[in-house]
């Protein structure tokens, strides 16, 4: 093949027109990517975990501070690095045969909207300064996931950031019934 049968006008305008086709494949995958983040983006949940502490009272708050929904599949508490099952426990280990007043409020398998705050547990009195002497005694961990399926853990144990537990990407909530809160 001569040069200039290569050079031809129909030659030059069907090779021109490959290269945009491909061209425009690439742009179409990019775009379709791009637009993949976006969606996530627009429902993404960032919960976090904070302490209510003060004179005479003490409570565990959870608030849904991203755009989308939190969906909580599973939810950790341990007391003094113990492994417990319900508020009671928790109660029973920080302050034993106390009269205990307390609010609580079910967090797992729970829907935390956008904005939304639960308190899972709410002590007054004595047995609220007990849990106010060492903070860090009771600690949760929390797995939740996007309506898209994007999930996050936020473990109060680990990977603080000024003063927060950090959420981290995990592929699952993968729920361990010896483990699983039961409130």
């Amino acid at each position: 093949m001569t040069i200039k049968k290569f050079l031809k006008v129909e030659t030059l305008v069907s090779l021109s027109a490959f290269l945009m086709s491909i061209c425009a494949i690439v742009l179409s995958f990019v775009e379709v990517r791009v637009m993949e983040a976006q969606k996530e983006a627009s429902v993404w949940p960032r919960v976090f975990v904070a302490r209510n502490t003060g004179d005479d009272r003490f409570s565990v708050v959870v608030k849904n501070s991203g755009v989308g929904p939190a969906l909580i599949e599973h939810v950790e508490v341990r007391v003094d690095g113990n492994i417990i099952k319900t508020w009671n426990d928790a109660t029973d280990i920080i302050a034993p045969n106390m009269s205990i007043s307390k609010g609580q409020s079910i967090l797992t398998n729970y829907v935390l909207l956008p904005g939304e705050t639960i308190v899972p547990i709410r002590l007054q009195d004595e047995v609220a300064n007990l849990f106010n002497v060492d903070r860090k005694r009771v600690r949760l961990k929390i797995c939740y996931c996007s309506i898209y399926e994007k999930c996050w853990v936020i473990d109060e144990a680990v990977k603080r950031t000024a003063g927060f537990a950090t959420p981290y990407p995990v592929e699952t909530c993968e729920i361990d019934v010896e483990l699983q809160f039961l409130q």
